[in-house]
């Protein structure tokens, strides 16, 4: 139990997760608690936060309500923050994501000749990351926490998740100027660049998100405080990379039939262009 003195107190306490805590609220056993965070039926501070932000709880007396692990005042050790050998732990998740989804994949299917796969696999490192550093990793490691964070204020996440943004644009580029190439128009690659730019970098994070929340509800019940299991973390995880694959493979098949998908949309544009060059 940690010691009553590292239980962030006053109004307008920030959470873990950006959220910032009710200024009055019972646990789960009926305390009322008021501008102060808790460890009531918890072995770790938290509070119930306003709005949508955090985790739901999905049991007990507080179900349905929103709740978050605490983030320590100022002054408070480091490691009471972030946990023990806390940049490490993160900087081995990031290292391990790196290993894995942006040098062993892309790097085994140009060796197996998968290069229509390899195009539009490239551009979605950031819907692999989103699902990947659900819940900050499995059991309460923490390990993805700063992995793809928009919301960190820690320079390592801030860091990490602008790379990220980076070598999926950088892939997105591949993609189109490849295409240009293979096509020999300049319209054409143009345009499954439109295509693709909306179906790998602006809509699916949400929709991974929203997915593995749902999910997670229904893997796992967790009151406020508890650590959630190693493998309800996998399950979830799980559901967030089917989705990005999902996605891939539409992708794949949009670049395979952009003759009928892509190229009438681009004449159309084309056509637009031209009537206001007369």
């Amino acid at each position: 139990m940690i010691n009553d003195t590292y239980i962030p107190k006053g109004k307008n306490i920030k959470t873990t997760h950006g959220c910032i805590c009710k200024s009055e609220y019972k646990s789960e056993s009926g305390n009322k608690i008021k501008d102060s965070c808790s460890l009531d039926d918890a072995t770790i501070p938290w509070c119930l936060v306003e709005g949508k932000c955090g985790q739901r709880v999905s049991n007990g007396k507080l179900k349905g309500k929103w709740w978050d692990k605490c983030t320590a005042s100022s002054g408070v050790p480091e490691e009471f923050i972030y946990g023990k050998n806390y940049f490490w732990r993160n900087m081995k998740g990031i290292i391990i994501f790196n290993i894995i989804f942006v040098i062993t994949i892309p790097l085994l299917l140009y060796r197996q000749g998968f290069h229509e796969l390899l195009e539009v696999y490239m551009p979605n490192f950031d819907l692999l990351a989103t699902a990947v550093s659900f819940g900050g990793g499995p059991g309460d490691t923490r390990i993805f926490q700063e992995l793809y964070n928009p919301a960190s204020s820690n320079l390592m996440g801030q860091t990490s998740t602008l790379l990220i943004n980076y070598m999926s644009l950088l892939g997105l580029t591949y993609l189109v100027a490849r295409r240009v190439n293979l096509t020999k128009s300049l319209a054409k690659g143009w345009g499954i660049g439109f295509v693709m730019l909306l179906l790998t970098y602006l809509v699916p994070n949400e929709i991974i998100e929203s997915a593995q929340h749902k999910s997670a509800n229904y893997f796992f019940s967790l009151k406020p405080g508890q650590n959630k299991p190693m493998f309800d973390y996998f399950s979830v995880v799980a559901v967030g990379l089917g989705i990005a694959g999902m996605f891939i493979l539409a992708e794949k098949t949009i670049l395979e039939n952009h003759k009928t998908l892509i190229d009438p949309f681009i004449k159309k544009l084309l056509q637009v262009e031209n009537f206001f060059k007369k």
